[in-house]
């Protein structure tokens, strides 16, 4: 039996997705082809502008929450299937539990079917992509999560700190201990800056 290929969670944010095109920014595809030289790299996306607006009809009162997360997820796999695209040889999977029978370098996960199977996932707010992303890392026992933002410094991070600015979801703190017991290394990218400065 071989054994398991070193595998890299990475978790792109809403706020690198282009607004028009299927199209990713340079930075994030450049990253992830380096990535995929020495990992299988499982790609969560973020669900960006139109989460962002859930968030605002739950917060006015028009949306309920358990609601706003089913439809958010359903986001998060629309972004999953667009952006698959744009990179060669990258595939689409519908389950993590696909993963160990894959051979592509690059995939493209659809999180909802999973996450709604699994009450570990908490229902609201507290919970965005950042924190699916850890989870799946976890249930992977990933070697890497790297959270790509277009904020913040490349490298380790503080997930408190991160937390208190706004970076991260208040959840994701909460996830850390977990990572850790995995052996799973957290990392930050900020792609937005590594963009303007290739370019």
């Amino acid at each position: 039996m071989n054994p398991r290929r070193p595998r890299a969670v990475v978790k792109v944010g809403g706020s690198l997705l282009p607004k028009i095109g299927n199209s990713f920014l340079t930075a994030v595809v450049d990253r992830l082809g380096s990535l995929a030289d020495q990992y299988q790299v499982v790609v969560v996306v973020g669900g960006g502008s139109p989460v962002d607006e859930l968030r605002q009809q739950c917060q006015a009162g028009q949306l309920a929450n358990d609601i706003a997360h089913e439809r958010a997820l359903d986001i998060m796999d629309f972004h999953a299937r667009l952006y698959a695209k744009s990179i060669a040889g990258a595939v689409l999977l519908s389950s993590w539990k696909k993963l160990d029978d894959e051979p592509a370098s690059v995939v493209f996960l659809e999180v909802s079917a999973d996450i709604r199977r699994d009450a570990d996932v908490p229902v609201g707010w507290d919970v965005t992509s950042d924190s699916i992303a850890a989870f799946i890392a976890i249930k992977l026992r990933a070697d890497r999560l790297i959270l790509f933002k277009s904020v913040g410094t490349s490298g380790s991070f503080d997930p408190e700190v991160a937390c208190q600015r706004g970076w991260i979801d208040r959840h994701f703190p909460k996830l850390v201990f977990p990572l850790v017991e995995t052996g799973c290394q957290s990392e930050w990218f900020n792609a937005r800056q590594a963009s303007d400065r290739d370019g």
